[in-house]
């Protein structure tokens, strides 16, 4: 639980810091820098994960099963996307959490596209946090790579 709370604490940090800035001190000059940064951590935190959410065993299975089938039985007629991926991380012997990377990078991706014009994007991101990013991005990966998109 602690990463979880250490993560939103960051977040909290710096719109405090955004906040009560000077317009020309450092969190306000790399402010857009600090915010990628801390997109690709909570994408990283997200990503990588291991046995959370609802569907983990399921895709976990699907992930698995990809390696051994054709690949025009895999990708067009059962899971899409997911199962290319499984199939060409599977084959080359990449875990699952690699595949859960690039579907929170998107899913992170839209979320940065959404939030990068407000006047301070910490905001959104701390109201995201609790239900947006830790129970959507971390519980349900192709569903959270759609909302991305």
């Amino acid at each position: 639980m602690y990463p979880y709370f250490i993560q939103l604490f960051i977040l909290i940090y710096f719109f405090y810091k955004n906040e009560t800035s000077s317009k020309f001190s450092f969190y306000k000059v790399n402010s857009k820098k600090l915010l990628i940064a801390n997109l690709i951590f909570v994408s990283i935190f997200i990503g990588f994960r291991e046995s959370v959410g609802g569907d983990w065993y399921n895709y976990l299975n699907i992930y698995n099963e990809s390696k051994n089938l054709d690949f025009f039985l895999n990708v067009y007629k059962r899971y899409g996307i997911y199962s290319f991926f499984g199939l060409t991380f599977g084959n080359l012997n990449i875990p699952v959490n690699f595949t859960n990377y690039i579907y929170s990078s998107i899913f992170i991706y839209g979320i940065y596209e959404f939030i990068k014009t407000d006047r301070n994007p910490y905001f959104s991101l701390i109201i995201f946090f609790p239900i947006f990013l830790i129970i959507v991005g971390m519980g349900f990966t192709r569903q959270s790579a759609a909302i991305g998109i």
